[in-house]
């Protein structure tokens, strides 16, 4: 789980308070440091297990709190934050299921499957395109537009202007799909 390291206080090795990112002023860029059992927030009488990131494109610091054994807690942070990505698309960014009145389980799990596959295949979209058409970051080191925005856009203009356009496109994530399903694609291995 990440906490907010603005105005948070963890304890360093001699038990005394500081603010995160006072402790953490030294880790450099793309740097991971485990801190182990300390206490966070001075009114906690509780220890956690801790561990900090530098990223790579923001300096910005990520700090974690995770379980004792976990080998990269910040670099597994980076699939929670995918799935936390998928979310938003499927609420306030793109699909707005929120305002589905489905509540039947079955058909509820059939309308996020359908949702699933149809971000998988915005996304995936949305990255070809940006291989081509690069984004300028923001000035606080975001893009302005997320990678599954631009696929969703793309598709859409498609549907109503170039059908034929979006069909190649299915058609290659088809093909590139089957190649993970035969494991014909480089680099994949033991697929199930």
């Amino acid at each position: 789980m990440r906490i907010k390291e603005e105005g948070q206080y963890i304890s360093n090795s001699r038990g005394i308070f500081v603010k995160a990112r006072q402790l953490l002023c030294s880790l450099a860029v793309g740097q991971e440091v485990n801190l182990g059992k300390r206490t966070l927030g001075k009114s906690s009488k509780s220890k956690h297990y801790l561990s900090a990131y530098r990223c790579l494109k923001t300096a910005e610091l990520l700090v974690v709190v995770h379980s004792k054994n976990l080998a990269s807690p910040c670099g597994n942070y980076k699939y929670r934050w995918q799935i936390e990505t998928m979310f938003k698309a499927f609420k306030s960014s793109g699909f707005n299921m929120e305002d589905t009145h489905v509540t039947d389980s079955l058909r509820l799990e059939t309308l996020f499957s359908v949702m699933a596959i149809a971000f998988v295949i915005a996304y995936d979209i949305g990255d070809e395109y940006e291989k081509d058409h690069p984004q300028t970051l923001k000035k606080h080191g975001y893009k302005p537009k997320a990678t599954f925005r631009i696929g969703l856009d793309l598709i859409l203009n498609w549907l109503m202007n170039h059908k034929n356009k979006l069909i190649r496109e299915l058609k290659r994530i088809l093909k590139k799909a089957s190649g993970y399903w035969t494991g014909e694609l480089e680099g994949v291995k033991n697929v199930v």
